[in-house]
């Protein structure tokens, strides 16, 4: 006979770790965000945001009927997450990897150019984001942020 307890009990546990993963993801990207907003003189912040997929025959009016279609729930259009560099409201974001994660945190990766960093814990996700940061669109978007 299945023992639904001890099944119950297994699945309440899981919850707890994942809440505790994610907790402690928000935490490094909260921390990195701090970084950015003091080297940047409080002008540019970092966190994940929600963007969308491009058409190759993406043009100005296009983009401007996605983005009505957007307001009224119609945007057909795919949404991911990604990982950006935001002004100092928390707007106008400049995406700079794709972000992925795990609904138990872990794994999370992050795509940018051709590279796909999977971090399995908090080291991981502390070396990857700091390859992140090295990278020159990343540069250019906090540099973007600061010239406001």
């Amino acid at each position: 006979m299945t023992d639904i307890k001890k099944s119950l009990l297994a699945g309440i546990e899981s919850a707890k770790n994942a809440y505790n993963n994610i907790n402690e993801i928000n935490m490094v990207l909260t921390s990195t965000s701090e970084l950015i907003k003091e080297i940047s003189n409080g002008k540019a912040t970092f966190g994940i945001g929600t963007f969308y997929e491009k058409n190759e025959n993406d043009t100005p009016l296009g983009a401007s009927i996605a983005l009505m279609a957007s307001t009224y729930g119609r945007d057909t259009r795919k949404k991911y997450k990604g990982l950006a560099i935001f002004d100092a409201a928390g707007n106008a974001g400049e995406e700079i990897a794709v972000w992925t994660q795990h609904e138990n945190g872990y794994p999370c990766s992050i795509n940018y150019d051709s590279y796909v960093l999977f971090c399995k814990n908090k080291n991981e996700l502390e070396d990857a984001l700091a390859e992140l940061l090295k990278q020159v669109k990343t540069g250019k978007a906090i540099l973007s942020k600061m010239k406001r």
